[in-house]
């Protein structure tokens, strides 16, 4: 101890320095290096979970991108279906309507024709009956009698029905 008197120094003032400096130090390490050193690991922590949930958000962001896609895809191959379905079906339709015109047409015909030919049987008719009479009277002129009787008649339309 006389050798820290002949320097100068109190070794009582050491050591109560000596304890002081523990007692900072015990103090600082229950106090403030521990509080510390848990924000410190509390930030740590928070700052690796907002790194995992924003990795985590990218992942779910491509997969996102990755079903939109697909959802595309499949709705532009649905859409072309449902486009080419829908142009046979109006070629159907356009063959159909064609093919119920030409039967209307072919009817139309039909019963054109028929009218025509009931016509002509009428004007046929109605021109025999002209001509019996024209014959009849013609007969009737030569002969200078009425000729009279079915028979002549008959005979007349005969003859005619041999030449038209």
């Amino acid at each position: 101890m006389e050798l820290f008197e002949n320097l100068g120094i109190d070794w009582r003032l050491i050591l109560i320095q000596i304890v002081n400096f523990g007692i900072l130090l015990y103090l600082l390490k229950r106090f403030l290096y521990k509080p510390v050193l848990g924000v410190l690991e509390r930030r740590k922590k928070e700052v690796e979970d907002s790194l995992a949930l924003a990795e985590q958000v990218k992942k779910e962001f491509h997969e996102l991108q990755e079903q939109k896609n697909e959802e595309l895809t499949k709705t532009k191959a649905e859409a072309q279906k449902i486009l080419s379905v829908a142009q046979e079906r109006a070629a159907q339709l356009a063959a159909q309507s064609e093919e119920e015109t030409r039967r209307r047409s072919d009817e139309m015909v039909e019963r054109a024709r028929k009218v025509i030919h009931e016509e002509k049987e009428k004007i046929v008719s109605a021109a025999k009956a002209e001509v019996v009479d024209v014959v009849m009277a013609a007969a009737k002129a030569v002969l200078g009698k009425e000729v009279k009787g079915k028979e002549s008649e008959e005979f007349i339309k005969r003859n005619l029905d041999k030449k038209v």
